[in-house]
């Protein structure tokens, strides 16, 4: 399931939790055994610095900072695992493909080849352009020649040799990043895999295709045929078989059939063997999603809300199912990933708990600092701290463990012990940036903006450290000041403010706090252009339609954007501007409902101001009394 995104960039302090991943993972790799394949697929794409043009990824836990939606993502600890897409190593060359599943659902018919592309994801044209423009026209519009050139050219290699062109199909899957171009080259790709369906290589290019392209209903079935395929092929990889199958699922979260999914995981269980924690780990990302957003259509957020129960179910039950099977974990890599995993949905204690028996089948300094991390971000201070006293002195850089001393008591919400440590000599190298960190934490808005501030003045440029420029950003957003953010957006440069993440950041906050809508749809459309899917970037979309009064875009663009979050992204904050659409246009129980829901994500988003939910739902309740 590759998704994405947060809203801006994280506190620079974070680095040094990156730093001490790196560290740990390369101690790690003499201290566990091999893995036996490839950890879980990954929810995103690495991180990009924030100069690059690129969208950010998830959220990951390890951050200090607690700065809202100007949060960036950062390297993760230690590093991510391999793509779902590469062969998986099968302990059984030889084994029977896996049990029948059962009948998938039927899908829709689809339409016609004339489809048009729907009105929220067809920038630049306008809405009523994209209704009346065919697919064809569409496209010729969208596309240069030169793209035409280059895409008629990898289409030839492909259908030349369709099971030998990885090379063509990986430049191929690149130029069709964008949706035109996916559009452009979905016709002749899709005959070519019609009469391949036994290739992965075609099948793994034409689900990236048709995600691009927006094309999941038609992705969906012919990848079925594909499995079908493949499952009778005795030759076919039974690694990537699996793979394949996962790609099947996330075409499930793509088109919210959530029930489909959850009898689709309950078939592939069973055959599942030594790939069972995998499938577990994508299938608990798939019920948390299914019990976070709406299932389509103009329905009230009361009732889709309520319809996500049974997701909700599965996706306690399937933390429960991914915890008994800990003690198949045998790769350092793979613990931190289920560790990351754990917190990421809300159980730091399976986090540390994993952490301790990992360290105690395979003891070490990097197993000790994995327990100090995991200790530190479930606030266990006595834990942390003892593991820091047997650990081997100088053994990593004072930074490091100053930041874990930190962020334990953070964690805690212990913010006296968090100033008193602050005091310290071996907190020196730490002081700047987790002064600020600390002043978010507590939410002392007014005292971080004049601490931002002021030090953002003695910088010409933001970029030199992004602590300052991430700390006056969350300040400006929570203190509604317009100055704060044209000083950052100072900082930020003109070099630099066409930047994908950077014009997000400052249209969203800018419409949010009361600038101009028009200059903020200029910027976030920027961004859009860039990365049309990215969840964060088609709400900040949908908030500037809100501020203009444009409803039905608004509620099209939120919809579309709670379809393409993943979990730990931000989506309690979407669902807040769900029930901010719905407020708007008069439905008080869908607002209540989104207001409650995302209340009750609150602990672990820092983008939500809970107290600022406690209002709204309080001026809700008051008028339905009245």
């Amino acid at each position: 399931m590759k998704k994405h995104v947060s809203r801006g960039f994280r506190l620079a302090a974070v680095l040094v939790l990156a730093a001490a991943g790196a560290l740990t993972l390369r101690a790690g790799e003499n201290t566990a055994s091999p893995a036996k394949g490839p950890a879980a697929a990954p929810n995103a794409a690495a991180p990009k610095p924030a100069e690059s043009s690129g969208a950010p990824a998830k959220q990951e836990v390890g951050e200090v900072s607690e700065i809202g939606r100007a949060a960036q993502p950062l390297p993760e600890m230690p590093a991510p695992p391999a793509k779902p897409r590469e062969k998986e190593k099968s302990a059984a060359p030889n084994a029977a493909a896996a049990p029948a599943l059962p009948e998938m659902p039927a899908l829709p018919a689809e339409a016609g080849k004339d489809r048009t592309v729907p009105a929220e994801t067809a920038a630049p044209l306008s809405a009523g352009e994209a209704r009346t423009r065919s697919l064809g026209e569409l496209v010729n519009a969208l596309v240069s020649e030169e793209t035409e050139a280059k895409l008629d050219h990898l289409l030839r290699a492909v259908e030349t040799a369709p099971f030998d062109s990885g090379a063509a199909l990986i430049h191929l899957e690149n130029l069709c990043s964008k949706r035109a171009a996916a559009l452009a080259a979905l016709e002749r790709f899709d005959a070519l895999w019609e009469r391949n369906p036994a290739s992965a290589r075609l099948a793994w290019s034409g689900c990236a295709l048709h995600r691009a392209a927006g094309e999941d209903l038609r992705g969906a079935r012919l990848l079925d045929r594909s499995l079908a395929a493949l499952a009778e092929d005795p030759g076919c990889d039974p690694g990537e078989l699996f793979g394949l199958r996962l790609e099947r699922l996330d075409f499930f979260e793509r088109m919210q059939d959530f029930a489909g999914g959850r009898a689709y995981i309950a078939g592939l269980l069973p055959g599942a063997g030594e790939r069972a924690g995998r499938l577990l780990e994508a299938a608990l990302d798939f019920h948390a999603v299914g019990a976070l957003r709406t299932e389509g259509g103009r329905r009230p957020a009361a009732d889709w809300i309520n319809s996500a129960l049974p997701c909700r179910r599965a996706h306690a039950e399937t933390l429960l199912a991914l915890r008994r099977r800990d003690a198949e974990v045998v790769s350092f890599a793979v613990c931190g990933d289920r560790i990351r995993l754990y917190q990421r949905h809300g159980r730091r204690d399976f986090a540390l708990a994993l952490a301790e028996e990992f360290a105690e089948r395979f003891p070490g300094p990097a197993s000790q600092l994995q327990i100090c991390a995991a200790a530190a971000e479930a606030g266990d201070v006595k834990n942390c701290e003892a593991m820091l006293c047997v650990m081997p002195a100088g053994k990593y850089p004072e930074a490091i463990t100053a930041t874990l001393r930190f962020r334990a008591r953070l964690q805690a919400k212990d913010f006296k012990a968090a100033e008193a440590f602050l005091a310290r000599p071996e907190a020196k190298t730490i002081r700047l940036r987790a002064r600020l960190d600390l002043l978010a934490a507590r939410h002392e808005y007014p005292e971080l903006l004049k601490a931002a501030t002021a030090l953002a003045r003695r910088r010409r440029d933001g970029s030199e450290d992004g602590t300052v420029l991430n700390a006056l950003l969350t300040a400006a957003e929570r203190c509604s000041d317009l100055k704060a953010l044209a000083l950052a957006r100072r900082l930020i440069g003109k070099k630099n403010e066409n930047d994908p993440v950077f014009a997000n950041a400052i249209g969203y906050i800018g419409v949010m706090i009361g600038g101009d809508p028009a200059e903020a749809s200029r910027l976030v459309e920027i961004a859009l252009d860039d990365d049309p899917e990215n969840a964060a970037y088609l709400d900040s979309l949908a908030c500037v339609r809100l501020k203009q009064g444009k409803l039905d875009e608004a509620e099209k663009l939120i919809r579309h954007a709670l379809r393409r979050a993943d979990l730990g992204s931000g989506v309690a904050v979407l669902i807040e501007h769900a029930a901010d659409i719905a407020a708007a246009r008069g439905d008080r129980a869908g607002a209540l409902a989104g207001y409650r829901g995302a209340l009750a994500l609150a602990d672990d988003d820092p983008a939500i101001d809970a107290e600022a939910l406690k209002r709204k739902i309080a001026a809700l309740e008051g008028k339905k009394a009245e």
